[in-house]
């Protein structure tokens, strides 16, 4: 008999695939990708949903978003459940939340936390969507407490930011600690078109909240997380102690439609003698799976002395690491404003540009040259020129 099919499982690709003896420690790129091919069989879940609005946008927006919404509650399934919060932190209707918005992102989380707690349902996606129209000046700290807490609750915050200087960086890594996403607008992509396509991407979970879980061997000493795909976004700087060497990666919502989920992780490896080494082993789980992994397995990788038996270049590692280049540097250039270093805001922005020069993103090259002259001319760099360049990162189409 044939093993039965698992719903999800992990693939990846290390590059260097073989790595030599060398003198020195060895760079690695471990690019991990969530197979979905078992969930195709698989029915949509029921979504549980809490909509709520931060600040005040531009009528005009605010009819386009009114508009997206009632398209949205229209289109509920009979299973669905889709509430709207005002000011009031009560289901109020989709005018109240729009009318009258809740006053701060804290307050939005503490209303999705009250409301969706009394609709956890197992068989449901639960998520809190939040129309961000202000430039979040709030602590962060409590912001990300309370969203790690509704994450602990499998309850995911969907982010969509409407303001051209809130603290993107912060946004993403709220909606990132329960495996949400932030969506802006683009060029040719209003925000409420944004807003309707993660909407139906919700509707279409097929697992719910999953995770994957890492075990690392004592050799390897990890370094910075990526998200690749859907978008490019960078997650965390990775620091695991003698004592716990696991790395557990929020994926949120698994759908059956678009790329699969891709991660990046890089890391640093010691030398080493020839032989076999262990990597990490692998857990994929899933709130619908139970305690038990849907999936396990292990990466091992071999150490040779002989060139010849390195094989080829893994280039798909090569294409993800290009891809998170430019979101890696983009956060630079906000630390190293945040911390005052002016002179990693004006290297880091010249690497930027030869990047871009690189790639042929004349665009790019462009605006971001401009932004540097105007660093080096007044040492102000505002918060509308960071996330310009956290988009053009996770949206090539800006260069």
């Amino acid at each position: 008999m044939s093993a039965p099919r698992t719903p999800l499982s992990l693939r990846w690709r290390v590059d260097p695939p073989i790595s030599l003896v060398t003198d020195g420690a060895v760079d690695v790129g471990a690019l991990l990708t969530l197979d979905r091919s078992g969930l195709v069989d698989r029915q949509a879940r029921p979504l549980n949903l809490v909509v709520a609005q931060v600040g005040t946008p531009r009528p005009s927006r605010t009819a386009e978003l009114k508009r997206v919404f009632g398209r949205i509650r229209e289109a509920a399934r009979p299973d669905d459940r889709l509430i709207f919060v005002g000011a009031g932190g009560s289901g109020d209707g989709i005018e109240a939340c729009f009318d009258r918005p809740v006053p701060t992102l804290a307050g939005a989380l503490d209303a999705g936390a009250r409301l969706l707690g009394n609709l956890r349902d197992g068989r449901a996606a639960t998520r809190l969507a939040v129309v961000v129209n202000t430039a979040v000046q709030e602590p962060m700290q409590p912001l990300l407490t309370a969203a790690g807490a509704l994450s602990e609750r499998a309850i995911g915050v969907e982010l969509f930011c409407g303001h051209s200087a809130a603290d993107l960086g912060l946004l993403t890594r709220l909606a990132n600690l329960g495996g949400g996403e932030t969506r802006v607008s683009q060029p040719g992509r209003s925000l409420a078109e944004a807003v309707l396509d993660r909407v139906e991407s919700l509707r279409d979970q097929r697992a719910l909240d999953v995770q994957i879980e890492l075990t690392f061997s004592p050799i390897v000493q990890p370094g910075q997380l990526f998200r690749v795909a859907p978008s490019p976004v960078f997650l965390r700087n990775v620091r695991l102690g003698d004592d716990n060497r696991q790395l557990t990666i929020e994926v949120g919502p698994v759908t059956a439609r678009g790329p699969d989920p891709a991660f990046l992780l890089t890391a640093m490896l010691p030398k080493r003698r020839i032989g076999r080494y262990r990597l990490f082993d692998a857990r994929v789980y899933s709130r619908d799976g139970g305690e038990r992994p849907v999936w396990s397995g292990g990466a091992v990788q071999r150490c040779g002395a002989d060139p010849s038996e390195a094989g080829e270049v893994e280039a798909e590692v090569i294409a993800a690491r290009e891809r998170v280049e430019v979101t890696a540097w983009s956060e630079e250039v906000a630390r190293c404003y945040a911390e005052g270093d002016a002179r990693g805001v004006s290297s880091t922005l010249d690497r930027l540009v030869r990047h871009f020069v690189t790639l042929g993103r004349k665009r790019s090259v462009e605006q971001v040259s401009q932004m540097r002259l105007r660093f080096l001319r007044s040492g102000a760099l505002s918060r509308a020129d960071v996330n310009r360049l956290r988009r053009m990162a996770s949206n090539p189409a800006l260069g």
